[in-house]
């Protein structure tokens, strides 16, 4: 058998395993912790954890009643309140609408289609909105939303609620009139654990590859693809390179908490001095993976260099991923603002990352051979990566991407950061 088709079917192996909700924080969240630890002492791994604490939430029920009573299902946001409240009802088109309507919406119910977050979320608090009904879009049911760990430590919680495009439809007659929306979810303080294991490098052993993926899932879905694919892809690889040890250091992190905030890759982060940080070439990070049907992309955090390497690796290893200079939304941020560039690597388009966020990201719409582009190219990369006599790629991101950077975090927190890095060539 190939080696490739092998750790693919082993990887969907251990992502069947893992096919349930994994909330960070939760239950969840230590039933996969614990399948993830059992694969790493199976691969004769000792790892290690990093704990940190986040607000999380025990997800309850959802309903909006309209102005004639009829009654639609809706999905608290994670990490609110018990809510039960009625108000007059406002529709925005945009959620950036907010910026022109605060006078309108003060002590409304505003139904908006769109994700609130962050400095949306900040300018929905300053307007003085009583209730949020955000609509999801269509096809794909109900998608989940939370409210960002900044606004829950400041408890500046806003009672809102999730529905589909269908129920945004019939709501929009409601416009003016007075709606109801009730929620049962609660949050609290809790413990989640990122996952660290290393094989050091043969000869370069202070010069580290740090592979990445977040194991937890939002609060409704088994996240099969997102980010069950990226997890198991990481046992995948390191299954590989404990039998063939590289020159340099591979970091294996299996962060938690990323659909609360970046949670996780934030706090570790934070812990990392900056002679660690100097030893970390490259993040590379998978997010969404699994795909049967889709097509392949390679995001570079980084320098124009990623780009042109990768190029050349496309078309020695005959490889259809399509390559992009820009930033992601995912645990390769929290490195990017210490300067550290990232790979990031996904496979998206078919039904299992249409439906990320909703109850059905599961593993019907995912394979073993969904599983296989991503494994065989980052297999690939990071052998050439890891035993090469001298690391091809700069340690730099290009300027070009700072303002996105400060830009992205300010949109999920709604707080400005400082970026702590210097391209000096």
């Amino acid at each position: 058998m190939n080696p490739i088709t092998s750790l693919s079917k082993y990887s969907y192996k251990v992502l069947q395993a893992i096919n349930f909700v994994r909330l960070a924080g939760s239950e969840g969240e230590q039933k996969a912790r614990e399948i993830i630890l059992s694969e790493l002492k199976k691969l004769g791994v000792t790892p290690r954890l990093h704990k940190f604490q986040l607000w999380t939430f025990t997800l309850g029920d959802g309903l909006i009643i309209d102005s004639k009573e009829r009654k639609f299902k809706g999905i608290p946001f994670g990490n609110t309140q018990p809510f039960d409240i009625k108000g007059e009802l406002l529709y925005l088109d945009s959620p950036q609408d907010i910026e022109f309507q605060q006078a309108k919406a003060r002590n409304k119910i505003v139904l908006v289609y769109g994700g609130v977050r962050g400095k949306i979320y900040k300018n929905f608090l300053e307007a003085g909105v009583k209730g949020i009904i955000r609509v999801s879009p269509p096809g794909k049911g109900i998608t989940f939303s939370s409210i960002n760990q900044v606004f829950v430590e400041e408890n500046k919680i806003i009672p809102s609620i999730s529905c589909s495009y269908d129920t945004g439809m019939e709501l929009l007659v409601n416009t003016g009139k007075a709606v109801k929306i009730k929620g049962t979810t609660k949050t609290y303080k809790s413990e989640a654990y990122n996952i660290i294991a290393e094989i050091k490098g043969t000869e370069f052993k202070d010069e580290i590859i740090a592979i990445v993926a977040h194991y937890d899932s939002v609060g409704i879905s088994p996240g099969a693809s997102d980010n069950g694919g990226g997890s198991v892809t990481l046992l995948a690889l390191l299954r590989h390179f404990i039998k063939n040890p590289p020159l340099r250091t591979l970091r294996f992190i299996w962060f938690s908490g990323e659909e609360l905030g970046l949670v996780g890759s934030q706090a570790y982060v934070k812990t990392l001095k900056k002679n660690v940080l100097r030893k970390i070439l490259l993040v590379i990070n998978v997010d969404v993976s699994g795909d049967i049907l889709g097509m392949n992309r390679a995001i570079c955090l980084s320098d124009q260099d990623s780009k042109q390497y990768l190029d050349f690796f496309n078309k020695e290893t005959g490889s259809n991923f399509k390559i992009d200079v820009n930033i992601y939304s995912s645990d390769c941020m929290p490195f990017a603002l210490k300067g550290i560039p990232s790979i990031n690597l996904s496979r998206s388009g078919g039904k299992a990352s249409f439906f990320i966020h909703t109850h059905n990201d599961t593993i019907k719409f995912v394979s073993p051979s969904g599983l296989h582009p991503v494994i065989d190219y980052s297999l690939n990369l990071v052998t050439r990566l890891a035993n090469a006599k001298k690391f091809p790629l700069s340690r730099k991101i290009s300027p070009e991407l700072k303002n996105k950077i400060i830009d992205n975090f300010e949109n999920m927190q709604a707080k400005k950061v400082k970026l702590e890095w210097e391209n000096k060539g």
